[in-house]
């Protein structure tokens, strides 16, 4: 489990994520962790990454998907939590939601992005 202090949390409360459940996140978490030279968990040749926003920004470029947003993983969660039946109630409390309009917000953009995915899908007649 991960514990995020209030302190570091942007709404100010503390919450637990079970990364037990995601064994691969978990195992990526673990590694991470024992690579570690103090309390950092990310680090780049054992020093302070600095700049979170310039270090996603050069990653995503150099992997070929620039202007991707640290947030978009937020809301990628969301919808595979979404997609794998998790309720609502769960899906707010783990995204550190405070508001059941918050999840709504974003499950209308999931619903947007579901409803162009189907309209790709091409139309087939039954044949006898």
């Amino acid at each position: 489990m991960l514990r995020l202090a209030t302190t570091d949390a942007k709404g100010g409360d503390a919450r637990i994520f079970p990364f037990g459940c995601a064994p691969p996140l978990q195992e990526l978490l673990e590694v991470q962790w024992g690579k570690r030279h103090g309390g950092i968990v990310f680090q780049h040749r054992a020093k302070h990454i600095g700049s979170c926003r310039r270090v996603w920004t050069n990653a995503c470029r150099r992997a070929g998907i620039a202007g991707r947003l640290v947030h978009d993983l937020r809301r990628t969660a969301a919808r595979d939590l979404r997609r794998a039946d998790v309720s609502d109630g769960e899906i707010t409390k783990l995204s550190g939601w405070k508001t059941r309009s918050m999840f709504d917000r974003y499950n209308l953009q999931l619903q947007r992005q579901n409803k162009r995915q189907t309209s790709r899908v091409p139309l087939r007649t039954p044949t006898r």
